[in-house]
């Protein structure tokens, strides 16, 4: 009886394998395999094992996860606007510790309300400065005491200062625009006359 021959595709390496009927004897040294068949084999063994031995290995050498939870500690909420009652949203605004005057316990922007939230640590006074980049600048001291850590008032501002000058409203603003005014239209007519 004859030897029928099958042409098996293993990834791009032909090998040709034997395929004998009932009754024929069968030698191994029949089939001829390429050379490289068993270095690719072993490769692809190792490329295999190694990822499966790095993920059954000790939970210390794998990367560590993230989380989140809920506090339950009180924040300050503190709202910031310009004198003519408009929002100071999305302004800077770093926030000051007792325990540090220097540098910021907490920075980042005002929310579209001009509104600073933080979590006080301590008892004092903190300080919130709030900037734009026209020059205006807001701050305001909150007095934290115990009672608040012991759920206690919410705490109130003790002072505020701001960039503009004290009673400086939306009558004043609007005297000073006349006046500019005024003044721009003295200016054209002394340069006719000139």
């Amino acid at each position: 009886m004859k030897a029928k021959t099958r042409v098996c595709q293993t990834r791009g390496i032909a090998a040709f394998s034997p395929v004998f009927e009932k009754g024929t004897p069968v030698s191994l040294g029949a089939a001829r395999f390429s050379q490289k068949a068993p270095r690719r084999g072993a490769a692809l063994f190792i490329c295999f094992l190694v990822p499966v031995l790095l993920l059954a290995g000790p939970d210390t050498a794998s990367a560590h996860g993230v989380g989140y939870r809920q506090t339950g500690k009180s924040a300050v909420a503190i709202e910031f606007y310009y004198s003519t009652g408009e929002l100071m949203a999305y302004q800077e605004f770093r926030v000051y510790s007792p325990r540090d005057e220097k540098n910021s316990f907490q920075s980042g922007r005002t929310d579209e309300f001009g509104r600073v939230s933080f979590v006080p640590e301590v008892p004092g006074t903190w300080r919130i400065v709030v900037s734009d980049t026209e020059g205006h600048r807001a701050e305001a001291s909150i007095p934290i005491t115990q009672e608040f850590f012991d759920g206690g008032r919410d705490p109130r501002p003790v002072s505020v200062k701001s960039s503009m000058p004290e009673g400086l409203d939306l009558f004043l603003r609007a005297a000073l625009g006349v006046s500019l005014l005024f003044n721009a239209a003295f200016l054209v007519r002394l340069k006719r006359c000139i």
